[in-house]
């Protein structure tokens, strides 16, 4: 299953090495993994392409550190 994440940015630098940490399998929730990161122009948001193995249904993921709420 593929799932879209818009994540606010609080701090542009931690959101951006975290998401890279998360593409390269560091600290992602078990069964589920970053594809692809795409930040928005302005630094204000950044979209997430993840793919779980389970059906995750709808739910709220809150990624620690990942410089947004």
């Amino acid at each position: 299953m593929y799932v879209v994440v818009q994540h606010k940015i609080l701090n542009l630098e931690t959101a951006l090495s975290r998401g890279q940490a998360l593409i390269d399998g560091t600290g992602a929730p078990e069964g589920t993994r970053v594809l692809q990161c795409y930040p928005h122009v302005d630094g204000s948001a950044v979209t997430c392409l993840w793919a779980s193995e389970v059906d995750v249904g709808v739910c709220h993921l809150k990624v620690s550190d990942a410089g947004s709420p």
